[in-house]
């Protein structure tokens, strides 16, 4: 096989598509300016599979810190839905004290009307205790 061909057939076995970049081509028994071509074409192919070999690395370091943001958020998440949680008891607490309170306050025999009506209480006090006070 010629040295162009061999070169010729180096280059067509890449492009079309066979992946298979450690294709080489041996310039020691070449002359000059066909090993000239010959060295071209073995530092682009060299090139090429390294820079494929770091976009795969990327990649795959992408994945890594993409899965460990995902793990993060998840328990900020947790943690999120805990806290809400937790307020949200604190707040049932602080409203349930007060109605009781209100409650207590509202029913006490020196708030009391004997001769009100249901309709003479104050709506902001029924809202508070939810119940009418006799």
């Amino acid at each position: 096989m010629s040295a162009i061909q061999e070169i010729s057939t180096a280059i067509h076995t890449i492009a079309e598509g066979e992946e298979d970049l450690s294709q080489r081509v041996d310039v020691a028994k070449f002359s000059n300016e066909i090993a000239f071509l010959g060295n071209g074409f073995n530092r682009f192919a060299y090139k090429v599979s390294q820079m494929i070999k770091r976009v795969a690395d990327d990649a795959n370091n992408i994945t890594k810190e993409a899965q460990h943001i995902a793990k993060a958020n998840r328990g900020i998440d947790l943690h999120m839905n805990n806290q809400s949680s937790s307020l949200r008891s604190v707040g049932y607490s602080m409203i349930d004290r007060k109605r009781r309170y209100l409650g207590r306050y509202f029913a006490h025999p020196m708030m009391q009307n004997r001769r009100a009506k249901r309709d003479d209480y104050k709506p902001s006090a029924v809202r508070v205790t939810q119940r009418y006070v006799p």
